[in-house]
């Protein structure tokens, strides 16, 4: 299967150079930023900033350039966090970097409530996270699709975060 997907990463890249620039460099940075011991904002800014450039090139020449750029940067953020928050666990045991783990100073042998700690601030941090997206996302205007990028945003993100970060441990869910 990878040689089909790197022949498609080939195909994509010289179709669209700008792209593939932006993904390099922040594939790149990430890998070296996951190598530092770093602060939750440093370790999510590779993913935030690509997404921001992808969402800016998209918009580039427009008035809606530097909006976009604003929900792309918060919504790569927000997918970083959340990635890092749902495998928190699974890194610790594996010993593979984890910003929360780290922020936390997190190890096989720390306790549940330390893990609900961890779990409880990388909430706060996605939710503080997604209220800059919805302001992003609010400035836009929207075509008919406006309706559907807000519910997804304003519902479905939330409750994606909700279910990852509070699933069945206790046979209910959290509120966020």
């Amino acid at each position: 299967v990878l040689p089909f997907f790197k022949q498609k990463e080939r195909k994509a890249a010289k179709k669209y150079p700008e792209l593939e620039k932006i993904v390099a460099s922040a594939m790149q940075e990430q890998a070296m930023v996951e190598h530092e011991d770093c602060g939750i904002d440093r370790a999510a800014e590779p993913t935030a900033k690509m997404l921001a450039g992808i969402f800016e090139t998209i918009g580039a020449g427009s008035s809606l350039g530097r909006i976009l750029h604003e929900a792309g940067y918060y919504l790569g953020r927000w997918i970083y966090l959340m990635d890092a928050a749902d495998d928190l666990q699974k890194d610790i045991k594996k010993k593979n970097f984890n910003p929360f783990a780290v922020h936390f100073k997190l190890t096989p042998e720390s306790t549940q409530e330390q893990l609900e700690q961890a779990r409880d601030f990388a909430n706060e941090e996605l939710n503080s996270t997604l209220v800059r997206l919805r302001a992003a996302i609010d400035l836009l205007e929207m075509n008919s699709l406006g309706p559907v990028v807000r519910n997804v945003v304003a519902n479905g993100l939330p409750m994606m975060q909700k279910e990852l970060l509070y699933k069945k441990e206790s046979g209910n869910v959290r509120p966020l």
